[in-house]
């Protein structure tokens, strides 16, 4: 090919490069020599000078997408192209601003001034590119709605698909919307969801957005959409002009999400009910058996004949079997409320097998089972725990074994392993099998109980355990056969060092001596303050006969009217109370009036999560009803 000479026309330069949209080049000996305004302006350039006389490969990145290096490729094409005479390929430039953008380069060999000469138009196809893999990325999702949106324009084009989600007839000529015809079919609650995402978009801020949406179609009802758009391209500016995306029918899934929340809170309702249930019966319960406890508390300190002392012994033990069970649920609520703190201290194994055969030999010699107790007893384990709470878990767990043990023995061992120590309780009792041995860890579930019988416990305990070792930083592991019996397991920390001193607190379960609780009362001045008869009549007849001098009150706003109040030596006062006054903010309101410390422990049979975490703040230490005597003189006798 050959171009026209200056000879033949005057004006031949300015009307073949400047005619054409496209940019435009001369380029000879692999440099441009010449180019037109479409190349200047397109680049960001001021003037043709700046681009003269250099090679391609300087107006691109150092290497091409394809990972060949600029300048090797040019050379590769203008050597191509003179052996073929004509070239066509995809080629990344640079802009004055350092903005890449993709080109379809045609390079035609010509003769110019007999040298070899290339005449290059280039078209940007960046916008068609991005349009086409986006569309074809949009398009590969199976079953979605597909759309496409003009800034420019304002109209949004929209796959078939679509439509047939929301239930949409199409437009006569295409499938096309503009934005607020969308608009005006979100639900009102998803307006401002979907023109926030747009802001976030046109403030270039983002370049993709993930909303849920309500959409009308045409027969009024709405389905939910997951809409996902994306950016294709923005101008020189970094404004927005095209937005691709598609949309799910997520309309199922929400209801069936509705579903199970309604269904959760449901459930949780339920739970709250039942708790409320239990704790207003509790404390209906707790009433009568306090005052029987404190009736029995007072026969104690009378005279008795060896018959009558048998007989209130018994009536001892039945009303302690009462009180655990009362004591098992308060434990639950105390576990729920996270009242129960771990005092982790150190404590030597020795000792811990030394309690459990103090307190459990006489159980399993009365069923003639065998108790085995094995501990490393050559060397010295000391474990970190809380011992109260370390008591709770293997009274929960020997208990059980011997209960569910009729024959055989009963193993508790401890084994270092590492820095740990693991306790297990070995027995050879009924055993549990796989389909129940999930649930046992669960409140109120017991294995073979389904008539209730109140001899074989309330199944409280192993959910106690549980509870109780998460505290610990443990867990409990259960593994068993059906007939054969079962092992239950967990780890302690060990401590690697032993000091010389004292490692551990006494494991007794002794109360305090009657002497002591004689000593302290007799002579001394109570206010009672109960609203419940019989258990201010059952408190006030125990301390008489121990020797103190008591005044009873029914309520605290005739307690505080007593012209005595100051006298008084000790005040025993239950939380809830008739009027407007209740046991807190009595003994707040004496200590005011008296300006000076006084010496109290309140009551209450209230034991839900609720009351037993907001007691943990009060001035005064709270017993829960049913009320043992020797402890309530206890907190009392401490603050004297």
């Amino acid at each position: 090919m050959s171009i026209p000479s200056k000879n033949d026309d005057p004006n031949w330069f300015g009307n073949l490069f400047n005619s054409s949209p496209d940019p435009t080049w001369i380029i000879q000996d692999h440099k441009f020599i010449e180019c037109n305004d479409a190349a200047v302006k397109h680049l960001g350039y001021s003037s043709r000078e700046e681009l003269l006389n250099l090679h391609p490969s300087e107006l691109s990145p150092h290497k091409q997408p394809d990972g060949e290096e600029s300048f090797i490729k040019a050379e590769r094409m203008f050597s191509i192209t003179k052996k073929i005479g004509q070239n066509r390929f995809e080629w990344v430039h640079t802009k004055a601003n350092g903005e890449n953008f993709i080109a379809e380069v045609t390079l035609l060999k010509i003769d110019f001034d007999g040298k070899d000469t290339f005449y290059c138009v280039w078209r940007d196809i960046t916008e068609r590119l991005q349009s086409e893999e986006v569309w074809k990325f949009a398009l590969e999702g199976s079953g979605d709605g597909v759309w496409n949106f003009d800034f420019r324009t304002g109209n949004n084009i929209v796959s078939k698909r679509m439509l047939d989600i929301l239930g949409i007839e199409p437009p006569v000529s295409e499938s096309e919307y503009s934005i607020n015809d969308w608009i005006d079919r979100l639900h009102p609650d998803c307006v401002a969801v979907t023109m926030m995402a747009f802001d976030e978009v046109v403030s270039n801020k983002s370049d993709s957005y993930v909303v849920e949406q309500r959409a009308r179609g045409d027969d009024g009802a709405f389905r939910w959409l997951l809409t996902r758009g994306k950016v294709t391209f923005r101008d020189d500016e970094g404004r927005p002009l095209r937005m691709i995306g598609t949309a799910s029918d997520i309309t199922e899934s929400k209801f069936a999400a509705d579903e199970l929340r309604n269904s959760y809170a449901k459930l949780e309702m339920k739970e709250k009910e039942k708790s409320r249930f239990l704790a207003a019966a509790g404390h209906d319960l707790r009433q009568p058996l306090a005052a029987a406890n404190l009736f029995i508390d007072a026969l104690k300190f009378t005279a008795l004949r060896p018959e009558q002392n048998q007989i209130i012994q018994r009536l001892d033990q039945a009303m302690s079997n009462f009180n655990e069970l009362l004591d098992a649920l308060l434990d639950v609520s105390k576990l729920e409320a996270g009242i129960l703190k771990p005092e982790n201290i150190s404590i030597q194994a020795a000792d811990i097998f030394r309690w459990l055969d103090e307190s459990f030999s006489p159980m399993a010699n009365e069923k003639h089972i065998r108790l085995k107790l094995y501990y490393p007893m050559s060397k010295e384990v000391v474990v970190h725990a809380d011992i109260g709470l370390l008591k709770s878990v293997f009274i929960n767990l020997v208990s059980n074994a011997i209960k569910y043990t009729l024959s055989g023995s009963i193993l508790i061992s401890a084994r270092p392993r590492g820095e740990k120590v693991l306790f297990q309780i070995w027995d050879t009792g009924i055993g549990i099998d796989d389909v129940n041995i999930e649930n046992i860890f669960e409140e109120f579930y017991q294995v073979g109980n389904q008539q209730r019988d109140r001899a074989k416990g309330i199944g409280l305990g192993l959910s106690i355990v549980k509870r109780t070792l998460d505290i610990l930083g443990t867990e409990i592991h259960c593994r068993s056969q059906l007939g054969k019996g079962s092992i239950f397991s967990f780890y302690l920390p060990m401590e690697k060092r032993v000091s010389n001193g004292a490692l551990h607190e006494s494991f007794s379960l002794e109360f305090p001596e009657q002497e002591a609780s004689l000593v302290f009362v007799k002579g001394k001045r109570f206010i009672v303050v109960e609203d419940d008869e019989m258990v201010s009549e059952a408190l006030s007849s125990a301390l008489e006969v121990m020797g103190g001098v008591v005044e009873r009150f029914h309520s605290a706003k005739t307690a505080l009217q007593h012209a005595d109040l100051g006298n008084a030596d000790c005040f025993i006062v239950d939380y809830m109370l008739p009027d407007s006054i209740d046991g807190i903010n009595f003994l707040l309101e004496v200590r005011r009036k008296l300006q000076k410390p006084i010496c109290a422990v309140m009551m209450s049979g209230n034991t839900s999560s609720n009351f037993i975490s907001k007691a943990e703040l009060f001035d005064w230490p709270v017993l829960h009803k049913p009320v043992n005597l020797e402890s309530l003189i206890d907190l009392l006798s401490k603050q004297y």
